[in-house]
């Protein structure tokens, strides 16, 4: 989303550096360690705490006036440019019912939405797995794994 991409260590590929979709006032420079952790944060000031996952490689350099979000109450995250126009390194944000809420509330306030996405995907989840063991022969499977 930013204007930029660079990647001088060469981890995606060969191209050192290509433009962006210039949609967000920032440059991205990839770097050689990939950061995966779970963490708690806070959406635009909010004081709900929020949960979720960071992955990215690399660093982003703007420091947004107002950050979308912030990590553990201290690490900023994220760029606010207006409230259709954000990006962040957190995945799994949408699993967070305020977040939710706020972006339909923008759309339709009457929205009422009150799904709690956790158990949600679990159900999924569960049908998946239902279903799966309906169609596949799993004592096969099982009798086939080297442990």
């Amino acid at each position: 989303m930013g204007k930029e991409i660079h990647d001088p260590l060469h981890i995606e590929g060969d191209v050192e550096s290509i433009p962006g979709l210039g949609i967000l006032p920032i440059i991205t420079t990839l770097a050689a360690e990939k950061k995966t952790e779970q963490c708690r944060f806070s959406f635009l000031d909010g004081a709900v705490e929020n949960v979720g996952y960071e992955i990215h490689v690399g660093k982003s350099d703007a420091e947004p006036e107002q950050p979308l979000c912030k990590i553990n109450g201290t690490v900023n995250d994220g760029y606010y440019l207006n409230s259709k126009t954000w990006g962040t390194y957190i995945h799994g944000i949408f699993d967070n019912e305020t977040i939710v809420k706020q972006i339909l509330n923008q759309v339709n306030s009457s929205v009422a939405e009150s799904i709690n996405h956790t158990d949600f995907k679990e159900q999924q989840y569960n049908k998946l797995a239902t279903l799966f063991r309906e169609c596949v022969d799993m004592d096969y499977i099982y009798g086939h794994l080297k442990i």
